[in-house]
């Protein structure tokens, strides 16, 4: 339990100040998308969403690489998400197979977000 105190303590410090870039890559048609959100230009809705994702996440515990994605495996997408926040940054790449399941709605936020601002820019 306290080491979850820890951690509450540490995102509620940094979250406010945070800059997550992300990429996702491959899939089918090979779609490549990418999004650069600085959380201070976000409504305290949205800013609260997202750090909450990211807090579930446990992002900055997750390692930089997940294992590798199976030799003859296709059409999976890949993702690089980097977080700036305070003094850290961390990055993780990981794909649809690999990604561990607390990083996925974290990651169905990133992607539509990024979706929705691809059709603002058509």
């Amino acid at each position: 339990m306290k080491k979850e105190e820890e951690y509450r303590k540490y995102y509620e410090n940094i979250i406010w100040h945070m800059k997550i870039y992300f990429e996702q890559s491959g899939g089918i048609l090979g779609i490549d998308s990418n999004i650069s959100i600085d959380i201070d230009y976000l409504s305290p809705d949205e800013a609260s969403k997202l750090q909450q994702l990211v807090e579930d996440a446990k992002f900055f515990e997750l390692p930089e690489e997940s294992s590798e994605s199976p030799q003859h495996s296709a059409d999976y997408f890949e993702y690089k998400i980097t977080i700036e926040a305070k003094d850290r940054k961390h990055e993780v790449k990981t794909t649809d197979i690999t990604m561990q399941s607390n990083l996925a709605p974290l990651i169905r936020y990133l992607r539509k977000r990024a979706l929705k601002q691809k059709d603002e820019q058509l």
